[in-house]
């Protein structure tokens, strides 16, 4: 998290961000600044899945509840930190700023940060439910 915090890169907030919500890859760089009150600190997930194209409760999720996600101080201070320069809905716009950043791109950045060719955005997620549930 340190080098992420010092990496100048858009993809390097947004596997900060994935790493501090768990959330999904693809609600990561699918999120918009509409569906984020940076004022309460919440993130109206089920938008971003809706535009994904799941009306069913979402991409890999469980059940159909509210996905009203709590975001956490650190995930706010850098959304605050990126909003006055936003160029696009997409918090984290692709190049042609029309579309989201591609998961390869943030797979890029984690293998250039780690070092580690064999680590995934996705293994974010599986090491926190390991740490969370051990």
């Amino acid at each position: 998290m340190a080098r992420l915090a010092v990496d100048p890169d858009l993809s390097a907030r947004a596997i900060a961000v994935t790493a501090l919500t768990v959330a999904r890859t693809a609600e990561i760089i699918n999120m918009r600044w509409s569906h984020l009150d940076l004022e309460t600190g919440l993130w109206d997930l089920q938008a971003t899945l809706g535009q994904l194209g799941n009306t069913d409760g979402g991409e890999g999720t469980k059940n159909d509840h509210n996905k009203l996600t709590p975001l956490s101080r650190q995930t706010l201070a850098i959304l605050r930190t990126m909003y006055p320069s936003r160029v696009s809905d997409f918090v984290f716009p692709g190049r042609d700023l029309t579309g989201p950043m591609s998961n390869m791109t943030m797979l890029k950045k984690l293998n250039e940060v780690t070092g580690d060719p064999e680590m995934t955005v996705h293994g974010l997620r599986g090491t926190f439910r390991t740490w969370g549930t051990g």
